[in-house]
């Protein structure tokens, strides 16, 4: 935990397909879970990172395509911290868009 390839804490796989331009959007703490609990990472105690693997057609053979660390948004921190009602609910509306 903490560095570029520590262990990891959760892990999902999501089944699409990207667009006419070769994008793809997922959202993460959406997919099918493979370990782990979205919920219960401990964002403030260290480092994370996202890396992202892609099979083609379903395969079980996964390619990576990079590995990225995930910075904090700070006013999402503090108002995780603060206590604040007002300030939890956007705090999980800016969770909902990782």
């Amino acid at each position: 935990m903490g560095y570029i390839g520590g262990p990891s804490v959760y892990v999902e796989t999501h089944t699409d397909t990207t667009n006419q331009f070769g994008l793809v959007n997922l959202e993460i703490g959406n997919g099918t879970i493979e370990s782990g609990v979205f919920e219960e990472i401990g964002w403030g105690g260290y480092p994370y990172f996202l890396k992202i693997e892609i099979t083609e057609n379903g395969g079980i053979t996964y390619q990576l395509m990079g590995t990225t660390q995930l910075l904090a948004v700070p006013y999402a921190l503090y108002s995780e911290s603060s206590g604040d009602a007002g300030a939890t609910e956007i705090d999980d509306l800016t969770d909902a868009k990782i």
